[in-house]
Protein backbone atom coordinates (compact mmCIF):
# COMPACT_ATOMS: atom_id res chain seq x y z
CA UNK A 1 0.00 0.00 0.00
CA UNK A 2 1.17 3.65 -0.78
CA UNK A 3 0.44 6.98 0.75
CA UNK A 4 0.16 10.20 -0.50
CA UNK A 5 0.28 13.43 1.81
CA UNK A 6 -1.89 15.79 1.00
CA UNK A 7 -1.65 18.37 4.15
CA UNK A 8 -3.28 18.43 7.22
CA UNK A 9 -6.95 17.91 7.27
CA UNK A 10 -7.96 15.87 4.05
CA UNK A 11 -11.82 15.66 3.70
CA UNK A 12 -12.98 15.13 -0.14
CA UNK A 13 -11.82 13.62 -3.13
CA UNK A 14 -13.00 13.44 -6.76
CA UNK A 15 -11.55 11.87 -9.87
CA UNK A 16 -11.91 13.17 -13.16
CA UNK A 17 -12.29 9.93 -15.39
CA UNK A 18 -10.78 11.50 -18.48
CA UNK A 19 -7.50 11.80 -17.62
CA UNK A 20 -7.17 10.01 -14.21
CA UNK A 21 -6.45 13.33 -12.16
CA UNK A 22 -7.64 13.05 -8.49
CA UNK A 23 -8.65 16.36 -6.20
CA UNK A 24 -8.41 16.21 -2.50
CA UNK A 25 -9.53 18.81 -0.59
CA UNK A 26 -7.53 20.11 2.32
CA UNK A 27 -9.92 22.58 5.25
CA UNK A 28 -6.75 23.92 7.01
CA UNK A 29 -4.54 24.22 3.82
CA UNK A 30 -7.80 25.86 2.10
CA UNK A 31 -5.89 24.41 -1.06
CA UNK A 32 -6.75 21.32 -3.28
CA UNK A 33 -3.83 18.84 -4.16
CA UNK A 34 -4.12 17.59 -7.88
CA UNK A 35 -2.53 13.82 -8.12
CA UNK A 36 -1.83 12.09 -11.91
CA UNK A 37 -2.82 8.85 -10.93
CA UNK A 38 -1.69 7.53 -14.52
CA UNK A 39 1.99 8.45 -13.19
CA UNK A 40 3.84 7.87 -9.85
CA UNK A 41 0.95 8.80 -7.48
CA UNK A 42 2.29 11.76 -6.41
CA UNK A 43 1.15 15.40 -5.90
CA UNK A 44 1.53 16.90 -8.93
CA UNK A 45 0.20 20.58 -8.08
CA UNK A 46 -1.61 22.23 -5.01
CA UNK A 47 -4.15 24.99 -5.81
CA UNK A 48 -5.37 27.35 -2.97
CA UNK A 49 -8.82 28.05 -2.82
CA UNK A 50 -11.58 29.35 -0.36
CA UNK A 51 -12.04 28.72 3.70
CA UNK A 52 -13.49 25.92 4.92
CA UNK A 53 -13.86 23.57 2.14
CA UNK A 54 -16.85 21.48 1.69
CA UNK A 55 -17.31 19.33 -0.86
CA UNK A 56 -15.21 18.77 -4.77
CA UNK A 57 -16.66 17.75 -7.60
CA UNK A 58 -15.05 17.55 -10.88
CA UNK A 59 -17.39 17.76 -14.67
CA UNK A 60 -15.40 15.39 -17.26
CA UNK A 61 -16.80 17.19 -20.28
CA UNK A 62 -14.86 20.06 -19.87
CA UNK A 63 -12.46 19.72 -17.16
CA UNK A 64 -13.24 22.18 -14.71
CA UNK A 65 -13.23 21.13 -10.89
CA UNK A 66 -16.03 22.83 -8.33
CA UNK A 67 -15.15 23.51 -4.89
CA UNK A 68 -17.72 24.80 -2.58
CA UNK A 69 -15.79 26.65 -0.04
CA UNK A 70 -18.24 27.28 2.96
CA UNK A 71 -16.39 29.58 4.84
CA UNK A 72 -16.79 33.01 2.46
CA UNK A 73 -19.78 31.35 0.80
CA UNK A 74 -18.38 31.01 -2.79
CA UNK A 75 -17.32 27.97 -5.29
CA UNK A 76 -13.86 28.20 -6.60
CA UNK A 77 -13.75 26.92 -10.38
CA UNK A 78 -10.47 25.03 -11.22
CA UNK A 79 -10.00 24.37 -14.70
CA UNK A 80 -7.08 22.00 -16.25
CA UNK A 81 -5.08 24.93 -17.22
CA UNK A 82 -4.43 25.91 -13.78
CA UNK A 83 -3.16 22.45 -13.13
CA UNK A 84 -0.18 22.73 -15.04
Amino acid sequence: MNTITVGKNPQEVTVNPNNNIIYVTDSNDCTVSIINSSSKNNVANTIKVGKILEGVTVNPNNNMVYVANFGNDTVSRISIHDQQ
